[in-house]
């Protein structure tokens, strides 16, 4: 009775730790995917085509869609010109998520937010506003990437 007893007691503590290790793994791995996601925002502010080169995954499943699209962009060389192309288009860019929302396991992670932008056009005007978005990463080699963007205008 007493090895039993022994028995069922280092079983159910391999579990308790185990357990308690793999919930200490998600809230690190939550806190480098939240990481990730702001990297993302600082090299979309600071308009750096190589440090989103860093961010993103490069496999052609990666996918891109910016609250003017017309058709998701598909693949990192289409997406990797869409942000040229935003960055020509626009002279200072600002944008960040205050809050975001991240649910994530051990190899994805999907965060949803509200992002503040702030462009100049070419003209010189200041235009800015708030547009829901969802990024999705996955770990790969330990580190989080980037596999999908998608803001939205909210309706008027």
């Amino acid at each position: 009775m007493h090895r039993t007893f022994v028995l069922g007691l280092a079983v159910f503590l391999v579990l308790a730790a185990s357990a308690i290790i793999s919930q200490a793994q998600l809230s690190s791995d939550a806190e480098a995917a939240k990481a990730a996601n702001a990297g993302f925002y600082a090299a979309l502010s600071a308009r750096n085509v190589e440090a989103l080169d860093r961010v993103w995954d490069h496999d052609g499943q990666v996918f891109n869609i910016f609250g003017v699209s017309k058709a998701p962009m598909v693949g990192w060389e289409a997406v990797k010109s869409g942000y040229e192309d935003l960055f020509n288009r626009f002279p200072e860019l600002s944008v960040s998520m205050a809050d975001p929302s991240i649910r994530q396991d051990a190899a994805s992670a999907v965060v949803v937010g509200v992002e503040t932008q702030r462009v100049r056009l070419p003209s010189g005007e200041v235009a800015s506003g708030l547009l829901p978005a969802t990024n999705v990463f996955v770990k790969r080699n330990g580190h989080w990437l980037m596999v999908h963007h998608h803001s939205s205008r909210p309706p008027q």
